[in-house]
C-alpha cells in the first residue's frame, strides 16, 4: 500500500499544506490515516475523503453540513482523540497558515481590483475631457452662428428702413413734408431704432 504524506495529498489537489493541515484537523475522524505524530502518513482513500471537503469548503459549505455529508459518504476511521497540547499547537499552527494564505490571496486580489478601477477612472475622466471639449467647440459654434444671424437681421432692418424712407420721401411733396415735419420725425424714429 502506497501511503501518502500532507506535502504528497497537498500536491496532487492543488492546496495549500496548511489548509490541507486544517481539513485533516478539523475532519480527523474521516481522514484514514497511519502511526502518529510527523510519522503520520494517509492511505490513498485520504486523497478523495480531503478532495471532497475540499470542493465542499470552497462552495462555502457550513463545516455541519460538511460533516453531515461525510458521514453519509465516507466511514468514520477511529474514535475522535483527545486534542493533545501538541496537536492544538498543530491546528493553531495550521490555522496561522491559512490565515495568512487568505490574507495574501486577499491584498494580491484587492490590489488588481485597484489598478483596475484606477484604470477605469482614468479612461472615463479621458471621455469626460473629450466630452467637455466637444461640448465647449458646439457652444462656441452656436454663438458665432447666432452672433452672424443678428448681424444679417440688423443689415436687413436698416435696408428696410432706409428703403421705407425713401419711399416716403418720394410719396410726400418736400415742402408738405417740412411742413408736416414727417421726415424729421421718422428719422428721429428710425435714428432711435438704430440706436435702441
Amino acid at each position: 500500500m502506497n501511503l501518502l504524506t500532507i506535502a504528497d495529498i497537498a500536491r496532487q489537489l492543488g492546496l495549500a499544506e496548511s489548509t490541507v493541515r486544517y481539513y485533516r484537523d478539523r475532519f480527523a475522524e474521516y481522514i484514514p490515516a497511519v502511526g502518529d505524530g510527523r510519522a503520520r502518513r494517509y492511505r490513498p482513500e485520504a486523497l478523495d475523503v480531503l478532495r471532497f471537503i475540499a470542493d465542499a469548503m470552497r462552495a462555502r459549505t457550513p463545516a455541519e453540513d460538511v460533516k453531515a455529508a461525510l458521514q453519509a459518504s465516507f466511514p468514520v476511521n477511529a474514535e475522535p482523540q483527545q486534542q493533545t497540547a501538541t496537536t492544538q499547537q498543530q491546528t493553531a499552527a495550521a490555522l496561522r497558515e491559512l490565515i495568512a494564505d487568505v490574507f495574501r490571496m486577499a491584498t494580491a486580489d484587492t490590489e488588481k481590483a485597484l489598478l483596475e478601477v484606477v484604470a477605469e477612472t482614468a479612461a472615463l475622466r479621458g471621455e469626460l475631457h473629450e466630452q467637455q471639449q466637444q461640448t465647449a467647440a458646439a457652444i462656441e459654434a452656436a454663438e458665432r452662428r447666432h452672433a452672424e444671424a443678428m448681424e444679417r437681421l440688423h443689415e436687413q432692418q436698416e435696408q428696410q428702413m432706409e428703403e421705407l424712407r425713401a419711399w416716403l420721401e418720394e410719396r410726400l411733396p418736400p415742402a408738405e413734408a417740412k411742413r408736416l415735419g414727417l421726415v424729421a420725425r421718422i428719422r428721429a424714429m428710425l435714428g432711435r431704432d438704430r440706436h435702441g
